[in-house]
């Protein structure tokens, strides 16, 4: 019987949303994202003290050691928690690219090439600025030519 082959990669087709779609799934997708961010910065919280408390000078009692150990348990639970949300949005075909700062992207098309509008959590619309996959990750367009676009086919 032949194993499947770890390095092969494969395809996944991706739904490419409108406009219409991204903007209803705003609620729900900031949700997650929220949370995404919350477990991200739990993390990283509970790795920082288990750190500290390992960096601390001499050999560690009890007590440090147990409190080293519930902090690496905690930090290992809010990973696997950031892992289950990542997969939620992922199942969306919204990805994730900043936990931190809340940035996630949600492909569309635009004039036949595939493009992303940016999700940003901590923008009241949810997003305001879109960019071409092909454009550098700094790079943002305005809302509007979507927008125009969107008038024009109607």
């Amino acid at each position: 019987m032949k194993r499947p082959n770890k390095n092969s990669k494969t395809e996944r087709r991706i739904h490419l949303w409108t406009f219409a779609q991204a903007q209803a799934a705003v609620p729900y997708i900031h949700s997650i994202v929220q949370s995404l961010r919350d477990h991200w910065l739990d993390a990283v919280t509970h790795d920082q003290r288990a750190d500290r408390l390992a960096a601390k000078p001499g050999r560690p009692d009890r007590a440090t050691l147990t409190a080293m150990q519930d902090a690496r348990t905690a930090a290992n639970r809010a990973q696997q928690q950031f892992a289950n949300v990542l997969e939620e949005l992922e199942d969306l075909d919204v990805f994730c690219v900043d936990p931190l700062n809340g940035l996630a992207v949600i492909p569309f098309r635009q004039y036949d090439q595939l493009a992303w509008f940016v999700f940003d959590l901590f923008e009241e619309a949810g997003f305001k600025s879109w960019r071409y996959d092909t454009d550098p990750l700094e790079t943002r367009h305005s809302l509007d030519e979507v927008e125009e676009r969107r008038a024009l086919a109607v």
